[in-house]
């Protein structure tokens, strides 16, 4: 279950991030 929740925070700093760097780093976050 603490998978899952770090998984969820992950996804949402990486919208956040993606949205701040208008989705430069997206590619690099999905790819790791």
């Amino acid at each position: 279950m603490i998978v899952a929740q770090a998984a969820r925070r992950g996804l949402t700093i990486a919208t956040s991030d993606s949205r701040l760097m208008d989705g430069a780093l997206t590619p690099a976050l999905v790819t790791r």
